[in-house]
């Protein structure tokens, strides 16, 4: 069985601390215009983001891409999310009254 790392999720402290920006608005600025990734809800009333994903920003910032490039890594980076999700055991379609009775 291959283990699969689980992903680290940062509150808005730490992703302030590793972006270097210290208004939260300039971070909502940057989500707004494409240029950060969108917070993931972790609870009723609190958001974080994916350490990988900040991380990939920051990176690419670092490296001088174009706010454009950055645009595309962070679409990139939307699309990945929707492959990590796994279904729970509820959440998979109950099987049919016909399937039960063997029909």
């Amino acid at each position: 069985m291959e283990y699969q790392k689980m992903p680290k999720i940062d509150r808005l402290k730490q992703v302030k601390e590793k972006t270097g920006h210290r208004a939260t608005s300039t971070i909502y600025a940057h989500i707004q215009d494409g240029l950060f990734p969108k917070a993931v809800r972790i609870s009723q009333r609190s958001v974080g983001w994916p350490s990988h994903e900040v991380e990939a920003v920051i990176h690419a910032r670092i490296a001088g891409d174009s706010d454009a490039a950055i645009r595309r890594l962070v679409d990139r980076l939307h699309e990945q999310r929707k492959g990590l999700a796994q279904p729970t055991p509820e959440a998979k379609a109950p099987a049919s009254p016909l399937s039960l009775a063997g029909v």
